[in-house]
């Protein structure tokens, strides 16, 4: 409960206050207990992650938090890595006063460089304008160019989601030539 309304913004001393209904913590113990787990954060934030990820999956949502009185929108950008033995792990977690857009996640992928990732092998997102500068500019070896694939996520889903089932069979073939000229691309 503490974690939860330090994360909201309240004060030590409003959290004292709220928690006497029920606890009788000192303002300095529940100072130790948000400085212990933002530490423990700081240092997943910065820990050496894999030199190779064989997918990433990296998307942003959009937020609405109450900022001075007012309602504004924040992207919170999210990265799972899938390692080349196939296990899972969340990379980072990255909040922004703006709405998602390409250079930040160029910083994202400058920052998980030098965190330890050399090459990528495929990038799952949702073909955001400038991405691919953005991945290719943090990875700009021949092998992640090449190697890398973009899926259009949310291109896919409008086609596939839309339409009828009986339908697929003839929406299929049109998704193999959409990817094939992609791919193209890349080579």
């Amino acid at each position: 409960m503490i974690i939860s309304l330090y994360a909201k913004g309240l004060s030590v001393s409003y959290i004292k206050n709220h928690l006497k209904k029920g606890y009788e913590l000192s303002e300095q113990t529940i100072s130790n207990i948000t400085n212990a787990v933002y530490e423990k954060a700081k240092i997943w934030q910065n820990c050496a992650l894999e030199q190779i990820y064989a997918v990433l999956f990296i998307d942003a949502t959009v937020l609405k938090v109450r900022i001075d009185n007012a309602v504004k929108n924040i992207a919170a950008y999210l990265i799972l890595g899938i390692k080349l033995d196939g296990t899972k792990e969340i990379l980072g977690i990255y909040i922004s006063k703006d709405s998602e857009n390409s250079i930040f996640w160029l910083d994202i992928f400058n920052e998980i460089k030098n965190r330890g990732v050399s090459d990528i092998l495929i990038v799952c997102t949702d073909n955001l304008s400038g991405i691919s500068k953005a991945i290719n500019g943090s990875f700009p070896t021949i092998e992640s160019v090449y190697k890398s694939l973009f899926l259009v996520v949310i291109e896919i889903q409008s086609k596939w989601n839309g339409s009828k089932i009986r339908d697929r069979d003839k929406i299929y073939p049109q998704l193999t030539i959409y990817f094939s000229e992609i791919l193209e691309k890349y080579e």
